[in-house]
This record gives C-alpha cells, sequence and structure tokens, in this order.
C-alpha cells in the first residue's frame, strides 16, 4: 500500500507533491538565521524592559539623616532645604548643616522640584502610552507588515530617549516620556508575535522561557548600578535600542504572516531567503518551497471569502462567553495592578531598588521555570490548579501584610522616624519591614504565572471566530492595570494599610470569579465555532489543528498537506484509512501544540 501510494505521488504535479514533503513549519530550523533572530529580539526585549522600569529608578527617594530638630530645635524657624541638604542658622556657628540627602541613583526630583504625589501622576501619564501604542502599532502592523514597524518604532524610541534628559522642566520630560512608552508599547505588540512565529516548533519552549523579561530585569539592575542618573540611564537605553535597529534590517517578515495576508509572491520569496542563511537551495528545492507558499496562501484567501464576519458584540452575546471575558479582564487588571504597583513603587519596600529588581527578576524567572515544568510533567497540573494556587498565593500575602500593618502600622512610621534621626528601632518592627519587603516581591513575581494563563486559557474558551475580539477586549484592562498601577501607595500617605488592601480585594475578586465561572482547559480542543451553531467535523478538525500548532494565533498553514489527503482519499479505499491514521496523528499532535504554546506565552 505505501509503495503505491508513492508511485501516485511521484504522478502527481510538483506543487502537490511538495506539499507532502515540504510544510511551512519546516521553512525555519534551528541555524543561523534564528540565531541571529533570537539575538536581535533579546536586545529588543533588553530595551523594551530599561524603559518599561526607568521610573522605578528615575523616581527613587534619596536616604535622608534628619537631626535637625533633635539638637537645633530652637533655631527650626531658619531651617533651609535643597536636594541635597538642609541647614539652620545659629547665633555661635552660623550655617550648620543638619541634615544630609544620599541618593543610590540621582532622580528626576533632583533636576525637578516636584511633589511626589505629580511623579506618581507623570508615571500614569506616560503608561496611557503604552496602550496607544499597542493599539497604533497592532493595526499599523496589520496593514504594512511588523518588520517596518519594528524600524519605524524603534527609531522613535532612540529619538526620545536621546531627548528626553534635555527637558527643561518636569511637564516637558512626562510628555517625551509619554512618547517613549508609545514607542515601548508599539514595539511590545509586534515584536512578541514575530519571534515567535520564526521559532522552529521543537525549539519554542526552551528559547521562550530563557529570552523573557524576568531575566532582563536582572541585567536592567546591573546597567542602572552603573549608571547611577537617570539621564544616563535613558541615553544607554537609546544605545542598547540601535542594537536592534541595526540588525532588523537583515531580518524577513515572517512567511506566516503573509501566508495569512495572501501575499504568495512576498511569502515565497521570504521563505526562500531564510532557508539561504543555513543551506544553499537547489533550483528544485526552491520551485518545492515557493509551490508549498503559494498553496498555502491561496488557500488563505479562499478560506476568507467563505467566512463569516463577527463582532464585538457577539462576545457578549453568550452568558458564558460573557463571563469569561469579564472574569480574565478583572485578571489581567488585578494582576497588572499588583505586579507593576510593587514594580514602580520600590521605595515603599525596604532595601536598595537594585537587589530588589534583581530578587524580583531571579523570583519570576525561577516561577516561570519551575511552572513549566510542572505542566508539562505532571498530567493533573492544569490551567485551573496553577491560576488558583498563583493568585490565592498573592492574595493570602496580602491579606497577612494587611493585617500586620492594621496592627502595627504606627510602630512602623515611629522605627522610620528613629532610624531617619541616625537611631535603632526595635527588632520586631525591623523583622515586620523585611518580612513585607520579601513577601511583596514574590507576590509581584507570582504575577507573572497569572500572565501567562491570562493569555493561553482565553484562547482557548473564546470560540476562533471572536477569539482576536476576545482576547483584545480583556488586554485593555491589562493597560489599565498599568495605567494606574503607580497610584497603588499614595493613600499610605494617610492610612498606610491601604495599598495592601486594594490589592486584596483585586486579587480575591480573581480568585472568586475563576473558582466559580471558568472551567479546567488543559486537554480540550478548542472550539470553532459560536455557541449554537452546527459543526462541520472535518473544517473543525483542519482547523483545531493549525490554530494549536501555532504559538501567536497565526494558523500552521499546513493546509497543502491537508489538501493532497483529500484528493488521494477518493481514489481508493486503502488511501482513506491512510488519510484516517494521518488525521488521528494530527488530532494527538494538537495537544502538544497547546503544551508549545503554553510555554512560549511564558513571559
Amino acid at each position: 500500500m505505501k509503495y503505491g501510494k508513492k508511485q501516485k505521488e511521484k504522478s502527481k504535479p510538483l506543487e502537490i507533491s511538495s506539499g507532502a514533503e515540504f510544510k511551512i513549519s519546516d521553512i525555519n530550523m534551528c541555524g543561523n538565521y534564528v540565531v541571529y533572530l533570537t539575538v536581535t529580539y533579546f536586545f529588543m526585549v533588553l530595551s523594551q524592559t530599561c524603559n518599561l522600569l526607568f521610573m522605578t529608578f528615575a523616581d527613587r527617594k534619596p536616604k535622608v539623616e534628619d537631626f535637625c530638630e533633635k539638637k537645633y530645635s530652637d533655631y527650626m524657624s531658619t531651617k533651609i532645604c535643597n536636594v541635597s541638604n538642609c541647614w539652620v542658622t545659629t547665633n555661635r556657628s552660623g550655617n550648620v548643616i543638619c541634615s544630609t540627602n544620599t541618593y543610590d541613583f540621582i532622580p528626576i526630583s533632583y533636576d525637578f522640584d516636584i511633589p511626589m504625589e505629580y511623579v506618581k501622576l507623570g508615571t500614569t501619564i506616560q503608561n496611557i502610552g503604552l496602550m496607544i501604542g499597542a493599539i497604533v502599532a497592532g493595526n499599523i502592523a496589520d496593514i504594512l507588515g511588523r518588520k517596518k514597524v519594528l524600524l519605524s518604532f524603534t527609531i522613535g524610541l532612540i529619538i526620545f530617549l536621546i531627548v528626553t534628559p534635555f527637558s527643561p522642566s518636569f511637564i516637558v520630560f512626562t510628555i517625551f516620556r509619554f512618547f517613549d512608552m508609545i514607542f515601548t508599547g508599539g514595539k511590545h505588540c509586534v515584536c512578541n508575535p514575530y519571534f515567535m512565529e520564526n521559532l522552529p516548533d521543537k525549539h519554542r519552549m526552551w528559547v521562550a522561557t530563557v529570552v523573557t523579561y524576568s531575566p532582563n530585569y536582572i541585567i536592567l539592575a546591573g546597567i542602572a548600578y552603573l549608571c547611577k542618573n537617570w539621564k544616563i540611564l535613558s541615553w544607554v537605553t537609546a544605545g542598547i535600542a540601535v542594537l536592534p535597529l541595526i540588525m532588523i534590517p537583515f531580518l524577513m517578515d515572517t512567511p506566516r504572516w503573509l501566508i495569512k495576508k495572501g501575499k504568495d509572491k512576498k511569502a515565497s520569496k521570504a521563505a526562500v531567503c531564510i532557508r539561504k542563511w543555513d543551506e544553499e537551495l537547489t533550483p528544485e528545492k526552491e520551485k518545492k518551497i515557493i509551490a508549498v507558499v503559494e498553496n498555502a496562501a491561496k488557500e488563505e484567501l479562499t478560506k476568507k471569502k467563505k467566512g463569516k464576519n463577527y463582532y464585538f458584540y457577539h462576545l457578549f452575546s453568550n452568558w458564558k462567553l460573557g463571563s469569561y471575558a469579564v472574569v480574565f479582564a478583572t485578571s489581567l487588571f488585578s494582576t497588572s495592578f499588583i505586579s507593576y504597583g510593587i514594580a514602580y513603587n520600590m521605595d515603599a519596600l525596604a532595601g536598595t531598588v537594585y537587589i530588589n529588581v534583581i530578587i524580583l527578576g531571579a523570583a519570576r524567572w525561577s516561577i516561570n521555570i519551575l511552572a513549566a515544568g510542572l505542566e508539562f510533567s505532571i498530567r493533573s497540573v492544569g490551567r485551573r490548579l496553577l491560576h488558583l494556587v498563583a493568585v490565592g498565593f498573592i492574595a493570602v500575602i496580602m491579606a497577612i501584610i494587611f493585617v500586620i500593618y492594621i496592627f502595627t502600622w504606627p510602630k512602623i512610621n515611629t522605627y522610620k522616624a528613629v532610624i531617619k534621626a541616625g537611631g535603632t528601632g526595635e527588632g520586631s518592627i525591623l523583622a515586620i519591614i523585611i518580612f513585607t519587603r520579601y513577601a511583596s516581591l514574590l507576590a509581584a513575581a507570582m504575577c507573572t504565572e497569572l500572565f501567562v494563563l491570562d493569555t493561553v486559557q482565553p484562547a482557548e474558551l473564546f470560540p476562533t471566530p471572536i477569539r482576536s475580539t476576545g482576547i483584545a477586549f480583556i488586554q485593555i484592562f491589562n493597560r489599565l492595570g498599568t495605567i494606574v498601577s503607580p497610584l497603588v501607595f499614595i493613600p499610605s500617605k494617610h492610612w498606610p494599610p491601604a495599598p495592601f488592601l486594594l490589592m486584596l480585594i483585586t486579587s480575591a475578586a480573581d480568585f472568586l470569579l475563576y473558582f466559580f465561572l471558568v472551567p479546567e482547559t488543559r486537554g480540550m480542543k478548542l472550539p470553532d465555532n459560536m455557541p449554537g451553531e452546527e459543526d462541520n467535523l472535518c473544517e473543525d478538525r483542519t482547523q483545531s489543528t493549525e490554530y494549536t500548532t501555532d504559538i501567536t494565533n497565526v494558523e500552521s498553514y499546513d493546509s497543502v498537506s491537508t489538501s493532497t489527503s483529500r484528493q488521494s482519499r477518493k481514489n481508493a479505499k486503502t488511501e482513506t484509512e491512510t488519510r484516517t491514521g494521518e488525521d488521528e496523528d494530527k488530532s494527538r499532535k494538537s495537544e502538544e501544540g497547546k503544551e508549545r504554546w503554553r510555554m512560549e506565552n511564558r513571559v
């Protein structure tokens, strides 16, 4: 039977035989092109990490030693301060320095005399740029292609990073930083799917786990420690962004994206160029690649013409779909609110900002690897268990800190005042402060797992026609959480336990809504039809396989092989059995595709 099948395939046209021998997923191999792409992506992520957490360092508070009132209480009316010192004028000695401000990093307050609340509000305004950038870049990339957007947004980011340190006022600084974040948000939206689409299937899991934002937290802490100044950090970040600017022109737009857009000529050209990085293509092999790519692009155009259009309101046309949207919108808002709320307010925690950022990055990376290993190796560890454990842990930590602060915050404030004046405080209060520091950092690090799960599960629950719409909707709340996160510790000025109460409320809401409304999705077939629609089994099987084998919601486009199998099925009963066996093999690979996608989103 196998011999007969081979003989038939030899007699078919070039396009069909090439479809059986070569797949779209075979374009990328773990060779020179992928190594070059990974290095480029690493520098893009590093520059974006530096910009995302820029205000973590630029908003540093000085370490103050103030003994003015203790030693010169009679002369407090003469007290005058600048950014470095405070002094009083005495009858005997004249001007005497009685307070000193020491900086482990020169912040923007050193150059702009502004209240803390204004800085936090400015950070919030900057983060609005993240949302705008993601929306603008996503739409432009859909029209012009990802490579052009990455190039143009990298240039814009470099320009504004260079000019930001020349800001004459805090208002101008905030405007420049707003544009910095527009370009950062745009690059973040585009570079991640661009990178994942180019990775070989079997290497996506470990590469996506190693090359993420988490380890770059550690690198950023080292860079900031060497810079010691917000202006220098901005220029160094611009210098880092120059590296991908030089490297991106040598990359190609992803063949999968070009196929999805039906651009067969550009897709085949990109596929051939990518393969030439790693091997010398014979004219015959080049024709085979072109045939496969062009066939896939034509099938995609045909599929688009037959498809029915769905819109935003369809997301809430069904109770279950609407509840999923609300749950994951709440979860992403809470996760961003807590994660970036702590990252932007490191001054509220004990220790130096450098060590805290290193701890946060190392903990995030460790959690990424641990959770990936558990889910990959233990079948009973599913999405639901991981989500409930992660958000439950965060809620418990916030509840403990909140209760501790209710009973001890007056003593904590007294302890800080004593230390500020050069004294020694109670050991028990010091222990509470240390516990708050590490517990808060660990809770923020745990958010990395929720970011992953809140990316994977919605795609497993929303049907194919509204999957992109549903994910876009919940990601809006992700950005909203980031926008308001710098303000979370402002209420502590009036009531210190308030920030932890707010984070407890959001995490508890996430836990309860998820517990009652979201089912386990591990091992479930991706829904391809809206609720109430009649399933087309043949299309269902094909679309589910195509979707789950691609990490970034771009279909796999192995449809040439599927088309070949359909033609073979019409010829003989034996070939029908062969086709059935191939479909069963694809179904088995479907779950493996989900696992790969789940690992790749671990950022």
